[in-house]
């Protein structure tokens, strides 16, 4: 009998130490994600000085999950079911807000979509983080409204030129399913969308908007590329003003104002754009339907012309 009870003591006092061992894991897995989350925020968060504004708290989530995987799966995915913003909240290693319309400081809106979850850190004055969100809102905005729009129409006609003298694409061939339309830079789907518009015009054929947003992500790897400024801004964000701009390219006449997003979604994705005929200009034109936008197709460029036939 004492045998047995020895033994007994023996299982309990072995699963005791286990647990207490597991446990002892999982504080310090704890323990280091906290103070990642801390290194992190302030490595990114100096990446924006002199503005030391507040920080995308998925940006953040990023890349505690690229440095940390075990930690991030074990703590965050495990303990918290996945819930970032929990985790953040309940373990104050930050404090977290919600984007609201400021009146007081408008431009806020350039960098930051209402709604949009950001954080900072808990010893920082709530009003200088948010004066700073304005001063990288002002340096958005006139980033937006110079290099980007000017980067847009750079890549835009470089593919223009490139497909000069190339053969037309066929209408049953004109949904591309080759695995380049999912390489990273890839631009592939630009080609469908220009021979329609402008190397090939016909009047009369149309775009809808929506078939530009799988392009303009596509575009967003080369804008980030050789926009510095873009890592201030979130995915979503920088594609609405990618889809701007790029609408400004094609109705480079009269075409969109550039504006501060108003959220995270889409705006304005419902029209079409349509190749006409000018008899004024004697030449094609892209217009958006049921607007008063419109822009001129760009001359051939001269030295396309010697790398082969333009086709009609």
């Amino acid at each position: 009998m004492q045998h047995h009870v020895a033994e007994s003591d023996t299982v309990l006092s072995e699963s005791s130490s286990w647990n207490d061992s597991g446990n002892s894991v999982i504080d310090d897995m704890f323990d280091r994600l906290a103070v990642a989350v801390q290194g992190l925020l302030a490595t990114m968060r100096d990446e924006q000085r002199p503005y030391m504004g507040s920080l995308c708290t998925r940006r953040l989530e990023d890349r505690v999950q690229r440095a940390f995987p075990v930690e991030y799966r074990a703590v965050v995915d495990g303990i918290y079911q996945g819930s970032w913003e929990q985790y953040l909240k309940e373990k104050v290693v930050v404090f977290c807000f919600t984007q609201k319309r400021d009146i007081k400081r408008p431009n806020i809106e350039w960098m930051i979509g209402l709604g949009a979850m950001r954080c900072y850190f808990p010893s920082e004055d709530i009003e200088l983080v948010h004066d700073n969100d304005e001063l990288l809102g002002c340096l958005v905005r006139d980033r937006c409204r110079g290099s980007l729009e000017n980067n847009c129409r750079t890549i835009l006609m470089e593919l223009f030129s490139a497909l000069i003298g190339t053969e037309p694409v066929e209408e049953e061939d004109d949904k591309i399913s080759s695995v380049a339309e999912y390489e990273l830079g890839s631009l592939v789907l630009w080609g469908s969308v220009l021979r329609k518009l402008w190397l090939h015009p016909i009047k009369g054929r149309r775009v809808p908007l929506r078939d530009l947003e799988r392009p303009c992500q596509q575009l967003g790897f080369h804008i980030r590329l050789r926009c510095r400024w873009a890592v201030y801004i979130g995915n979503n964000l920088l594609l609405k003003y990618i889809h701007i701009c790029v609408l400004r390219v094609l109705l480079n006449v009269v075409g969109p104002p550039l504006q501060p997003s108003k959220g995270n979604q889409w705006e304005d994705t419902e029209g079409t754009l349509m190749v006409g005929f000018s008899e004024l200009l004697g030449n094609y034109i892209v217009s958006l339907e049921k607007t008063d936008m419109w822009g001129r197709i760009p001359p051939i460029p001269r030295n396309s012309l010697r790398r082969g036939r333009v086709c009609s």
